[in-house]
């Protein structure tokens, strides 16, 4: 790449990145700050338009000094002609321009061949490397192999509801806070919620195009275009049916057989590009063992509720499942290593810690005569196979507890359980 035309961009994108506002400060800050202080290079994944850029102006900001780093946002198409050899020449810009710093943040560096050379090199002499990417497992495959134990990882998901609430002027965003009219309208943004979602850009100026247009670039740019899909017509069918079909039940070889798929390898692929994109995350059935939790039928959550609404078929009675949706996001917020149970009954979702269950989470929009049994039915069946004496029900809007033969149940909005921390 020629000299002259790299170092203005450098200059004008560190002018611009350095200009921009903060925005509202995200959950997973303090999380980065204990990162930042250890040795190890910094890995920021999640979807694109998620806020990992404004998550680097607030690190930028609050936790490194002052003219202490370089930065460079791989995704500009100025950059497009970008090689690996270029890193020699990008070096000695940055070293002209802003002299010697100690700390290098690189923006979506996935789009650049060969990166991982010169992150080792500088990594080695004792630099800090902060990187993003929009690929989840483009960067941990490759710092996996060249950085084996040298990287701690921050995955950046849309705003969760506490996020959101902090856009609304007086309304707190710890439940411990709340007052009863506070309560009312913390309620109704829910509702605001579960149907905008949690990007940002959605948020701030609710056109709907943004999310189609999101996905759109996702699905052509990042996965069509990077993995040279030839039969784009049946990927995008594919990639619409799961995104129309949150939390329901699928086998790779349901979708081989209703789409006409000669391998069910190369649906497995389709559905791993989906999931590295952050477009969706595949949930397992729990097992002891691993090779029948492998096979075992999946259940697929799209990274956004907003996302959903934007571009998949729906019906009315997908409400439920739009709930447990945003339960599934939440808890991947939250760490946990999540699975779902099937035996007898089901039950949503199983929380992991170690090689323990934790935790069984029940979810349904209403819980009703009609089906109170089967709910309680698949939660307790959970509880008891787990050794579990509390169980966790989350609805729309109920609340109380249920004991039965020393067990106790929470029955619980999941609204409220959204504002624990």
């Amino acid at each position: 790449m020629e000299r002259r035309s790299l170092k203005s961009l450098v200059a004008e994108q560190n002018e611009e990145i350095l200009s921009r506002k903060e925005g509202h400060e995200r959950e997973v800050l303090e999380e980065a700050k204990r990162k930042v202080e250890s040795p190890h290079i910094l890995v920021i994944t999640g979807p694109r338009r998620a806020g990992k850029s404004t998550l680097l102006i607030q690190i930028m900001n609050n936790l490194l000094e002052e003219d202490s780093f370089y930065y460079l946002n791989f995704q500009d198409e100025r950059l497009v002609d970008f090689k690996p050899e270029d890193f020699n020449t990008l070096y000695e810009v940055l070293i002209e321009l802003y002299g010697e710093r100690d700390t290098f943040i690189f923006d979506e560096i996935q789009n650049v061949e060969g990166w991982e050379t010169f992150v080792n090199r500088m990594h080695k002499e004792g630099n800090k490397v902060i990187l993003t990417g929009s690929n989840a497992n483009l960067l941990s495959k490759e710092l996996s192999t060249h950085l084996t134990g040298r990287h701690l990882d921050i995955e950046l998901l849309p705003f969760s509801f506490r996020e959101f609430l902090k856009t609304e002027e007086g309304i707190p965003s710890e439940k411990e806070k709340l007052i009863t009219k506070e309560k009312g309208k913390a309620k109704r943004l829910f509702d605001e919620y579960l149907e905008t979602g949690g990007f940002p850009e959605k948020i701030i100026y609710d056109q709907e195009e943004i999310l189609q247009n999101l996905y759109q670039d996702i699905v052509t740019r990042d996965i069509i275009g990077r993995h040279g899909i030839k039969k784009t017509k049946t990927f995008r069918e594919i990639a619409l049916h799961l995104m129309s079909n949150p939390a329901k039940p699928f086998s790779y070889n349901s979708l081989k057989n209703n789409y006409e798929i000669n391998s069910v390898h190369t649906v497995k692929d389709y559905v791993s590009h989906l999931e590295e994109s952050y477009l969706v995350f595949e949930l397992e059935k729990y097992s002891d063992s691993v090779k029948k939790q492998k096979r075992g039928a999946k259940k697929i959550y799209p990274v956004d509720t907003g996302l959903i609404h934007s571009v998949s078929f729906r019906s009315t009675e997908d409400y439920g499942r739009m709930l447990e949706n945003l339960v599934f996001l939440e808890l991947r917020r939250r760490d946990g290593e999540v699975y779902y149970h099937k035996e007898d009954h089901e039950c949503d979702f199983l929380v992991k810690e170690g090689t323990e269950i934790k935790q069984a989470i029940q979810v349904t929009s209403e819980m009703t005569a009609e089906n109170k049994e089967r709910e309680l039915k698949g939660l307790e069946e959970a509880m008891e196979r787990y050794d579990l004496d509390q169980g966790l029900l989350l609805t729309y809007s109920q609340e109380e507890k249920i004991e039965e033969e020393g067990k106790e149940i929470e029955v619980k909005p999941i609204w409220l359980w959204l504002l624990e921390q």
